[in-house]
């Protein structure tokens, strides 16, 4: 898949996708880049869907095994700033 193929070439942390509801159909013939993405993509993978309100903040739950990946990436994510 290509955008795995750029995310490796350009060293990325996380890949982001905004997925819709496409039917069976729409599906069918037009694939799914977020399912394509979470098989083939050596990064993780953040997959949105429904409307993004413009209001300001956002509240997110990250959710943990407390694995030591998991450990990392809340402190990748804490160094981003969100």
């Amino acid at each position: 898949m290509a955008l795995a193929q750029y995310a490796d070439e350009v060293h990325a942390d996380v890949v982001a996708v905004h997925s819709d509801r496409k039917g069976r159909l729409g599906s069918f013939f037009l694939g799914s880049v977020s399912r394509g993405l979470a098989i083939s993509a050596h990064q993780s993978i953040l997959i949105s869907k429904g409307e993004i309100a413009e209001r300001g903040s956002i509240k997110a739950i990250f959710a943990t095994d407390h694995s030591g990946y998991a450990n990392q990436a809340l402190d990748k994510l804490i160094a981003m700033k969100p």
